[in-house]
């Protein structure tokens, strides 16, 4: 086909044909099939003669197919017959280039001329069975179709909503449609441009796209450009397409031009709201570094007031064995200066006046430990963490006369602990949680002694009432649960739906900072992933503290050692 299409255009053919690749790809197909139909029907090369075998030689029938399409076009025979030629020529160059011996070649050179031969001796005979009248009225009849054609494609275009410009290879407008007249003309009749001498210029910053895009060597292109006409800010998509004609009878450049003001101004505001954003994020980021500093002011300043409240729990610890030992130093006193000290009563002196200060040590390290700060998150045992702070609380609570129990469900088993002076730990590990223990230290610290307060505000009311301080730990589906239930005066309903809010107290002033059970719930959701829950029942205040447990894998020997059996 493009050694066809070059003899065309070569030798001026070209206008006077089809400017489309596609109505010369049909041309060819429609010859090599009519070639093809002929050798599945004869295996004779095809000769011209004086009959008429159309109906019969599908060599004949593409002829007189083709006299047909041409004689209404208004082609002329000498055109046809002259570009026909050329045709032959095309096909026997190809031959140049076909395999095989030479006598193949040779056979297939000589199919080549006579198939040819026939078709235009079959063109020939049909195009001289019309008298001039009768080619005259064909001709008029196809000229009112052209015409019409003409009409259709040209209303299509002027209606096109886009501005469309048609331009030739110097920029210069050939045709534009109505939506272009109007832009650029302020004009409303369609058609006006193409049926005047009417001129249209172009704005220069347009007029510099349009050369740009004639001057490089791209068959389409895409640009931005920003006019202002008629009194108005435009943003247009400039889409460039150089003409589809491969008969270079029509060159030039077809422009559509987009208008996407609407979508610029969005743009424009989107990224105004990206800037807004950008800044209201970088305020935010200083509000939450602010906001993390405040609470880990608030988080210290809590563990201060949450030492006194140890202190005083090491106080009430301290003063029974202290009082004990000052007994005895007395007793010593006493019994030197009557003359009776034995061997015997000074190595019971020294036993206990040794358990007493061993005692006393203890306490020491026990609260170095529950202030020792942890480095980084660790599996820790709930059930050892909460009795190592019952063995600091117990003096306390139980010189308030309230009772503390423990109890631990762990696989539909119950157990318990006696004395809250045991080291306990659960022995398969099932109420092992991840985070650091000194936090949770606090969340226990916090709800044991609001507890503590309730119960002692309702003893204030009821002199014969037994405090009761009990909790209970499980380890069910995954997650370990501990509940701290009193039998206190419990919860104000009307202040049950405020208790974790920070600064907020039911206490008399200068008794709570407010900040205790909000440290508590984001300690336990925001750094264990956990949840906390207050409620009242019939008893009196009710915590329950659920945490994702964690595998813990070999525990120590010595946490082990201590555990309570049931």
């Amino acid at each position: 086909m493009d050694r066809i299409l070059k003899y065309a255009i070569d030798l001026d053919y070209s206008k006077y044909t089809s400017t489309l690749r596609e109505a010369w790809r049909a041309s060819i197909e429609g010859l090599n099939t009519s070639i093809a139909q002929y050798l599945q029907q004869s295996d004779v090369t095809p000769e011209i003669t004086c009959r008429d075998a159309a109906k019969v030689d599908p060599v004949a029938a593409f002829g007189v197919l083709e006299a047909r399409k041409h004689r209404q076009r208004g082609i002329t025979l000498q055109m046809f017959l002259g570009l026909f030629k050329y045709y032959l020529w095309a096909y026997l160059d190809e031959l140049e280039y076909f395999g095989g011996c030479e006598d193949d070649r040779k056979t297939a050179k000589e199919l080549i001329i006579k198939v040819f031969s026939r078709i235009e001796h079959a063109f020939v005979v049909e195009w001289d069975t019309l008298s001039p009248e009768l080619k005259n009225s064909e001709l008029a009849v196809e000229n009112r179709l052209l015409t019409n054609e003409k009409n259709k494609y040209l209303t299509m275009f002027e209606s096109v909503f886009i501005p469309l410009l048609y331009l030739d290879t110097n920029g210069n407008i050939e045709n534009l449609n109505h939506s272009a007249l109007n832009l650029f003309a302020s004009c409303d009749r369609s058609g006006a441009f193409y049926y005047s001498d009417m001129t249209v210029g172009l704005p220069a910053e347009l007029n510099r796209e349009v050369q740009r895009f004639i001057g490089s060597i791209n068959d389409n292109s895409n640009s931005i450009l920003e006019l202002n006409l008629n009194g108005r800010a435009y943003v247009f998509e400039l889409r460039f397409k150089r003409m589809l004609d491969i008969s270079s009878k029509f060159s030039g450049v077809i422009l559509s031009m987009h208008d996407v003001t609407e979508v610029g101004n969005l743009l424009s505001e989107s990224n105004s709201l990206k800037k807004l954003n950008a800044a209201l994020g970088e305020m935010l980021d200083k509000q939450q570094d602010i906001r993390r500093k405040h609470e880990a002011e608030l988080f210290q300043m809590k563990k201060l007031t949450d030492m006194g409240l140890m202190i005083n729990a090491i106080a009430h610890q301290w003063r029974q064995p202290i009082n004990a030992l000052g007994l005895y130093v007395q007793d010593m006193a006493e019994e030197a200066a009557c003359g009776t000290v034995s061997g015997e009563y000074i190595d019971e002196f020294r036993e206990n006046a040794m358990s007493l200060i061993s005692n006393l040590s203890e306490t020491i390290d026990d609260f170095r430990t529950f202030y020792k700060p942890d480095k980084e998150r660790s599996d820790f045992d709930v059930i050892k963490t909460i009795g190592e702070l019952l063995r600091l609380v117990g003096v306390q609570f139980s010189s308030k006369q309230i009772d503390i129990s423990l109890e631990c469900t762990c696989g539909h088993k119950n157990s318990g602990c006696i004395s809250s002076h045991m080291n306990i730990a659960c022995p398969q590990g099932q109420t092992a949680v991840f985070g650091f223990s000194g936090e949770f230290k606090q969340v226990f610290l916090n709800i044991i002694y609001n507890a503590l307060y309730s119960i002692c505000e309702r003893m204030e009311r009821e002199k014969n009432l037994r405090g009761r301080l009990e909790v209970h730990v499980s380890s069910v589906n995954g997650s370990v649960s501990v509940t701290v239930q009193d039998n206190g005066t419990g919860i104000p309903s009307g202040v049950l739906s405020k208790i974790f809010d920070p600064y907020f107290t039911t206490k008399c002033e200068g008794k709570g900072t407010g900040l205790g059970l909000y440290m508590s719930k984001m300690i336990i959701e925001e750094h264990m992933k956990g949840s906390i829950l207050a409620e009242n029942n019939s008893t009196g205040a009710l915590f329950t503290v659920r945490i994702p447990s964690s595998t813990v894998i070999g525990l120590s020997q010595k946490a082990r050692s201590g555990a309570f059996g049931a």
